[in-house]
């Protein structure tokens, strides 16, 4: 799927652009104690901080 869409935006001409490939897996159902928009929420916070800056 990475190779198809790294084609996809050479061919396009758009081959410059970074490309960042994260997996993430969480209950999709919640619970009181840890609902699954919690997880998704620190998921997204913490690979932002892990990011650069520029991307």
């Amino acid at each position: 799927m990475v190779d198809a869409v790294m084609t996809a935006m050479t061919v396009s001409g758009h081959q410059n652009i970074p490309v960042i490939v994260t997996e993430a897996g969480w209950r999709s159902s919640s619970d009181d104690a840890n609902p699954a928009y919690v997880a998704a929420e620190l998921y997204i916070w913490g690979l932002g901080s892990k990011l650069p800056m520029h991307v």
